[in-house]
C-alpha cells in the first residue's frame, strides 16, 4: 500500500540514512529505492526554499535532541531530480516519538504540486500580457475624453455630456482594474519591487484623508482624522503602494458606508508598531466574511445583493503589500455596526 499510493513517501533512521522510498519518490527523484536505501538522505533528495537547501537536520529533528517531536510543513518546495529537472511539492515531515525504539527518525511526504504551479504560472502570463496590451488604447481613450471634459463638455448637450461623464468614470475604473491585475501579477511572481524611504506617518495620512473629504462630502458623508495624542514616529514605506493600501481602504469605506455616516481615521503607536485605524458607520460585514476578506476576488454575498460594484481585489492587494512591509492588516466589523480596518507597519530605526 505505502509503495503504490501516489504521495511520494520516505522515512529515515535516527542517523538520517533512507530506510523507506516508495514509488512516487521514485518517479520524483528519478532514484530508484536500491539506490538510496541506507544512504544519506541529503546525496539524493536534493530540496530548496527559495534558492536556500532544505537539509534533513531542518527536517527530521530527533526526539533526543529537542525536546519534543516537531514537525515541518512547507507548501511550495523546489525539488531537483536526478537529471538537474526542477519540480515543485508541498512537503510534510513529520518525527516519530519512538524513534529510539523502532530507528526510525521521521517519516516525509511529498505531493507533486508542479503541474499546478506551472499552471498558476500561466494564468500570471496571461493575465500580465492581457493588462498591458489593454493599457495602451486604455491610455490612448482616457487620454482623449480627459480633453473633451475639458474643452467639449459646456459646449454639449445636458444628454449627451451625461453620456461622456459616465463613459470618463467607466474609463477610470477600467483604469483601475488594469492596474490592479499589474499589480496582482508583480505581487505573485514577487517582482513587486518596494523603495522605502523614511515617511512621517501622520503628515502623510492626514494629507491622504483630506484628499478623500470630496468624494466623502459628495456621497454626504463626514470624514474627518483623529489627531494622536502621542507622538508618533516615522515609518519606513514606499510611498507609492502604502498610499494605494490607505486609499482602498477610504475609498471602500466611503462606498459601503449609507449617507449621514461618518469615517474616522487615527493612528497610535504600540510595541514598535505604527497602526493605522480607519473606522465607519457603514453596513458591516458578516462574521462568515471576515476570515475570507482578504481573500482575491472575495466579495461579499450582501454587498452582491446591493448591486455594489467592485472586483475583489483591493483587499487582496493591501494585504500583500502591507505584508511586503512586515506588517499585518486586519479587519472587526459587525454587520449593520459599521467597520475598523486596520493596519500595522514596523517604526523606523
Amino acid at each position: 500500500v505505502l509503495y503504490n499510493i501516489s504521495d511520494g513517501v520516505f522515512a529515515l533512521d535516527r542517523a538520517g540514512e533512507i530506510i523507506t522510498f516508495n514509488k512516487a519518490m521514485e518517479e520524483l527523484t528519478g532514484y530508484r529505492l536500491e539506490e538510496v536505501e541506507n544512504k544519506n538522505a541529503d546525496e539524493f533528495i536534493r530540496i530548496f526554499d527559495a534558492s536556500e537547501p532544505i537539509e534533513t537536520r531542518f527536517y527530521c529533528a530527533m526526539p533526543d535532541i529537542t525536546p519534543e517531536p516537531k514537525g515541518f510543513t512547507k507548501d511550495k518546495i523546489t525539488l531537483v531530480t536526478r537529471d538537474g529537472q526542477k519540480k515543485y511539492v508541498k512537503m510534510t515531515s513529520v518525527a516519530i516519538y519512538e524513534s529510539r525504539q523502532v530507528n526510525v527518525g521521521c517519516i516525509v511526504t511529498f505531493k507533486d504540486i508542479t503541474k499546478e504551479i506551472d499552471l498558476e504560472s500561466m494564468k500570471l502570463d496571461f493575465v500580465s500580457m492581457a493588462a498591458h496590451e489593454l493599457r495602451t488604447p486604455l491610455t490612448i481613450m482616457r487620454g482623449y475624453l480627459s480633453l473633451l471634459m475639458d474643452e467639449a463638455k459646456d459646449s454639449l448637450k445636458e444628454e449627451y455630456a451625461d453620456y461622456l461623464e459616465k463613459t470618463t468614470v467607466s474609463s477610470d475604473q477600467l483604469h483601475v482594474l488594469i492596474e490592479n491585475l499589474l499589480n496582482i501579477s508583480k505581487i505573485e511572481r514577487g517582482t513587486l519591487v518596494l523603495e522605502k524611504t523614511k515617511q512621517n506617518w501622520v503628515k502623510l495620512v492626514k494629507d491622504l484623508v483630506e484628499q478623500f473629504v470630496p468624494s466623502a462630502a459628495a456621497a454626504d458623508l463626514t470624514l474627518s482624522f483623529v489627531d494622536s495624542k502621542s507622538t508618533i514616529p516615522d515609518v519606513y514605506v514606499d510611498k507609492t503602494t502604502i498610499v494605494e493600501v490607505l486609499s482602498n481602504l477610504l475609498d471602500n469605506s466611503i462606498r459601503y458606508t449609507p449617507a449621514s455616516g461618518r469615517i474616522s481615521v487615527f493612528v497610535e503607536e504600540s510595541d514598535g508598531q505604527v497602526i493605522t485605524h480607519i473606522k465607519d458607520t457603514g453596513v458591516g460585514i458578516p462574521q462568515a466574511s471576515i476570515p475570507h476578506i482578504f481573500k482575491k476576488f472575495y466579495r461579499v454575498s450582501t454587498v452582491l445583493k446591493e448591486g455594489k460594484k467592485g472586483t475583489g481585489l483591493g483587499l487582496y492587494i493591501s494585504k500583500e503589500i502591507v505584508k511586503l512591509h512586515k506588517g499585518d492588516i486586519w479587519v472587526e466589523s459587525k454587520q449593520g455596526g459599521g467597520s475598523t480596518f486596520s493596519f500595522s507597519l514596523p517604526v523606523a530605526q
